[in-house]
């Protein structure tokens, strides 16, 4: 099911981006800014991020862009506990064993399906982008109670199911310990959208864009103990943006 969906995204972002890219020159005359930059905050319903985006005007109604965003990816189990035993217990998820953070570089176009009639009109694009996601796995650490004696101590330790459980565990350490032990997972990245720009003023740029996307690897990823480990990770996603268009 999936699998069929994700074909049918991808045949309909090569027939929309070939299809805007074929407009004649004679459009070329409308335009008056050639370039756009612009990024914001990505929301998705696995994580979120940044995003920072470059476009240059293929003609009237159709726009290359290039682009970057950095964002975490979440299980969809993940839910966050407290320890019953300490009144200042830190957050933690158990039984999570990796976090994700994907790094992706990627291209795509933005094909301008309504123009602006008028000076706070709406416009609305077609947007699609295709990269790499070079995600980071980054094992999970636990602030956890041990005992020396009658004393009791908190040690930062890698979260281990066989050992840690609701008793012990007190919160979780900080997010670098355990830096040192990850490694990337390389794989692709894939989303399409659609963009609704409100800015006022030509020059600029402030909108919303909705859509789905998904990042697919070579091998799978083990993130929560007792779940399978995947090759696919999609979302629904929300990208609030903003920027400039320059001549």
């Amino acid at each position: 099911m999936f699998k069929s969906s994700l074909n049918i995204l991808l045949i309909f972002i090569f027939v929309a981006s070939w299809s805007f890219s074929q407009e004649e020159d004679k459009d070329e005359v409308k335009v008056l800014y050639r370039k756009v930059i612009y990024g914001g905050v990505n929301v998705a319903t696995n994580g979120w991020g940044i995003t920072l985006n470059y476009g240059w005007q293929k003609n009237y109604k159709y726009r290359q862009v290039v682009g970057f965003t950095a964002a975490n990816i979440k299980h969809e189990k993940e839910v966050k506990s407290f320890s019953p035993y300490y009144e200042d217990a830190k957050g933690f998820f158990y039984g999570k064993l990796n976090s994700l953070i994907s790094f992706r570089p990627h291209y795509g176009g933005q094909a301008i399906m309504f123009n602006r009639l008028r000076e706070k009109g709406v416009e609305i694009s077609f947007m699609w982008s295709v990269g790499a996601s070079l995600t980071l796995i980054k094992p999970v650490y636990l602030e956890v109670r041990k005992f020396e004696g009658s004393q009791q101590i908190l040690v930062k330790e890698r979260y281990d199911p066989s050992i840690h459980n609701r008793d012990n565990i007190y919160g979780r350490a900080g997010w670098f310990n355990g830096f040192g032990e990850s490694n990337f997972n390389p794989g692709i990245f894939a989303k399409a959208g659609f963009f609704f720009d409100f800015a006022s003023n030509h020059s600029k740029v402030f909108g919303v864009e909705f859509g789905c996307s998904v990042d697919t690897y070579f091998s799978k990823i083990e993130v929560m103990h007792g779940s399978p480990s995947k090759f696919l990770f999609p979302s629904l996603y929300a990208n609030i943006l903003f920027g400039g268009k320059l001549f």
